[in-house]
């Protein structure tokens, strides 16, 4: 097991800058596992050599190893792993923005209802929490649009189609430059 799965924000350039304080699962993307699991089932090769991965704090073995570590225990042990992710966001008893998918891209608002019959989106005790993420997940996008999980599509060299439809269905579309 790992000590903490939620990262703090505030060591994100980025996310420092919110006004509400965010905490952040960051796991390596795409196959980087011993497994092969690939945690971002959409990667294309432009998303993949633009990842965030090894950007800021990232480029430290210590962090790229921390974020594996995680990454491992979520797919060996996915039940625990989702028990203890689903704790560290229970005791959170003030306003915060929580971004569950830092460096990969999986359904955990899913995912923890499926495992631990946890509704982060309407069970009182996570009234609190600001749940938003960046996806390359179209589908993702249709299934969490009227809800309180802010996504965002993020535009890659391969997936203009989608790019279209999210913006038809009133969802956010990001685009690295």
């Amino acid at each position: 097991p790992v000590k903490n799965l939620l990262s703090k924000g505030s060591t994100n350039s980025k996310t420092a800058k919110n006004s509400l304080e965010t905490f952040i699962l960051y796991l390596a993307p795409e196959r980087q596992n011993s497994k092969g699991v690939n945690l971002c089932p959409k990667a294309s090769k432009g998303c993949a050599a633009a990842c965030l991965y090894t950007a800021g704090r990232g480029k430290f073995t210590n962090v790229k190893k921390s974020r594996i570590n995680k990454s491992e225990y979520y797919i060996n042990d996915k039940k625990t792993f989702i028990n203890q992710l689903s704790k560290e966001l229970i005791k959170q008893n003030k306003k915060i923005a929580i971004r569950l998918n830092g460096t990969s891209d999986q359904d955990f608002i899913s995912i923890i209802k499926k495992y631990n019959n946890l509704d982060l989106l309407n069970d009182k005790q996570f009234r609190n929490l600001v749940f938003y993420d960046y996806t390359a997940i179209l589908g993702k996008i249709k299934k969490y649009i009227n809800t309180s999980y802010s996504l965002t599509l993020s535009r890659k060299e391969d997936n203009e189609q989608d790019i279209l439809q999210a913006l038809k269905l009133g969802g956010n579309v990001a685009a690295v430059f």
